[in-house]
């Protein structure tokens, strides 16, 4: 059983797609910080439903609240980091859940070099953050392949909907991260307490 990490894109469909074809089973999990994202996210899950004729549980964690406190405790240099330390304490969460109810493996729909947080050294850099293993379906298919199977399995019209543009996201991101560097960024916060205010919010639904 695995956990799937949504974001209401076009990748992550597909990458939960395509183990669900290995005849694995997943449930999945979307870190709120926008209404029509979660719009999103629950359509695709309800495609799934149809599709693999099943029910999915979906995990909702609460992810403004954790971005906001980033930028009020880093250094204004530091902002540039907030898609790592995003993704980083979306793996941290997701582990958490996947500890808590018996889920082997994160699924992620990372596709190297796609986006700044997604090069090779960031992709190292985002993995340090846990010890479950992350697994990436599309890590090495190019972006027409996986547009090419959202349109197959009736993904693409939903995740390709206009949604509000994340507001989180610095004009220039980090692209080549220094481990050290983020976990110095992250002495500042107290990333447990973070964590366990996301759980104890937790919402969980079936669709």
């Amino acid at each position: 059983m695995f956990l799937s990490l949504n974001s209401g894109g076009i990748d992550s469909p597909v990458a939960a797609y395509l183990v669900l074809k290995k005849r694995y089973d997943l449930d999945f999990i979307y870190f709120r910080t926008d209404a029509e994202s979660e719009k999103k996210t629950l359509k695709t899950i309800k495609i799934f439903s149809d599709i693999f004729k099943k029910k999915f549980k979906l995990y909702s964690i609460d992810h403004a609240s954790i971005l906001n406190e980033f930028l009020e405790k880093s250094g204004r240099w530091d902002r540039k980091f907030i898609c790592i330390f995003c993704k980083r304490m979306m793996y941290r969460i997701s582990a958490e859940i996947s500890e808590k109810y018996g889920y082997k493996a994160l699924v992620t729909g990372e596709n190297i070099g796609q986006v700044a947080s997604q090069t090779l050294q960031n992709l190292y850099v985002l993995e340090q953050s846990v010890n479950i293993p992350i697994l990436r379906p599309l890590l090495c298919m190019d972006k027409q392949e996986i547009i090419d199977t959202a349109k197959k399995i009736g993904t693409y019209e939903t995740s390709v909907k206009k949604s509000i543009k994340c507001q989180y996201v610095p004009k220039y991101p980090a692209i080549n991260t220094n481990l050290e560097r983020i976990l110095k960024i992250e002495e500042k916060i107290e990333i447990k307490k973070m964590i366990e205010a996301s759980l104890k919010n937790l919402e969980v639904n079936i669709i």
